[in-house]
């Protein structure tokens, strides 16, 4: 998690055979002798085939043909998951089985989607992951992972519970890295290049996550420097509450200052997008915080996003965590 407020950042040929057949041949015609060039009739002889030639081209050089019908547009990618549409589902971050049964997951009412994390080498199996183990396989999972080769993330996906959709995010908000010279722009680019197949031949949709400060002008950055372009089918966005930072801290008003750019982004690349973490800490009262909830709910629906995840965490300066009014509001209708 890394946040900033708003102030800164396609026949036979004829005649036949010689042989004899008994039958007399027939006598050649009387030739008509030609008329003579001094002849006016020579002349029609000549003119007048030569005026239906011209004629006949005329019509076909001149006269409008009809537009070949348009192509069908190309097929998808072979192996290439289509991104699914519908309803934008919400859930929260999860960082423990319990935080499951703390959001009221069931068996019967499992969580639309949940945000996860594996912050160390990749689990052999995914039932190795105590949070990915209790999670339903009819929740969606937006996961991150920062270390692995293709072939053992590839054997990783692959060992999910059929059926299970998962969006595959490949070291999510690069940028402070790159900044520090963790790694280059164009390494990172270039590691989604050897892990998008996997990706999608184990079924995932290969996810781009990128701080929400990025796409301010403030920022100095780029969000082009590290999209890797067709290697990526969805580009989310870690969005905070700004505001809480501000001098005045409140909450701010997303469908304004949030989601165009958002959705700028999302139109100028053809591509769907969601909040893979948002939040914030209570800011005045916590009615009030619910009511911003809602309203951010109802605008990021609203616009389309495929998830938006609740940020569930107390970090160090901020507690996000989400009190019961909250997640009743968050999940709920």
């Amino acid at each position: 998690m890394t946040d900033y407020d708003d102030n800164y950042r396609g026949g036979p040929t004829w005649p036949p055979g010689s042989a004899s057949t008994g039958v007399a041949e027939p006598t050649t015609p009387p030739v008509r002798p030609t008329p003579a060039w001094s002849d006016p009739r020579r002349w029609l002889l000549v003119a007048v085939p030569l005026a239906v030639l011209l004629l006949v081209g005329g019509f076909v050089l001149f006269w409008p043909h009809a537009k070949p019908a348009p192509s069908s547009p190309p097929p998808p990618p072979s192996g290439k998951p289509t991104v699914p549409t519908g309803a934008t589902l919400f859930g929260p971050s999860i960082a423990r089985p319990s935080d499951l049964t703390r959001w009221g997951s069931t068996a019967t009412d499992p969580l639309p989607v949940a945000r996860v994390f594996i912050s160390g080498a990749l689990p052999a199996a995914w039932g190795d992951d105590p949070v990915l183990a209790s999670t339903s396989a009819r929740t969606t999972v937006v996961l991150s992972f920062k270390t692995g080769t293709p072939e053992a993330l590839g054997a990783f996906l692959k060992s999910r519970p059929a059926g299970q959709k998962v969006y595959v995010s490949y070291y999510h908000e690069p940028e402070d890295q790159i900044a520090k010279g963790t790694f280059t722009a164009e390494q990172y680019r270039a590691t989604w290049q050897r892990y998008s197949p996997v990706i999608r031949a184990a079924g995932g949709i290969p996810t781009l996550i990128l701080q929400q400060y990025t796409t301010q002008a403030a920022s100095g950055r780029n969000w082009r420097d590290y999209y890797p372009g067709d290697a990526v089918d969805v580009v989310a966005w870690d969005a905070y509450n700004p505001a809480r930072k501000t001098k005045k801290p409140g909450y701010t008003d997303y469908e304004k200052k949030i989601i165009p750019r958002i959705e700028k982004i999302a139109t100028a690349i053809g591509k769907p997008w969601g909040l893979a973490e948002f939040g914030s800490p209570i800011v005045g009262t916590d009615a009030e915080r619910v009511a911003w909830a809602k309203a951010v709910r109802r605008s990021v629906a609203q616009h389309g996003a495929l998830w938006a995840c609740w940020w569930d965490v107390k970090s160090p300066g901020f507690d996000d965590t989400a009190s019961s009014p909250v997640r009743a509001a968050w999940r709920a209708p």
